[in-house]
């Protein structure tokens, strides 16, 4: 799978790829060859994405914590 603008990426305990991917406003799940097993948010999502900046996987709560670049006025 090719990502042409990752910004941050981090993994999970099971080897999962999390990609923080701005040029699409999405977060990609990626299995660990790196092949993309689902989008987890993106422009038709509930959250509506501006540049995913960070990610942080906290593994005992399963929460992701996403950090956005605030749009430009």
């Amino acid at each position: 799978m090719l990502v042409s603008s990752p910004r941050h990426l981090t993994t999970d305990m099971t080897d999962h790829v999390l990609v923080a991917h701005r040029g699409s406003h999405r977060i990609l799940l990626l299995d660990s060859q790196l092949q993309l097993e689902r989008v987890l948010i993106d422009r038709n999502s509930q959250v509506k994405p501006r540049r995913p900046r960070r990610l942080h996987l906290n593994e005992l709560t399963s929460q992701l914590y996403v950090l956005f670049v605030a749009a430009m006025a």
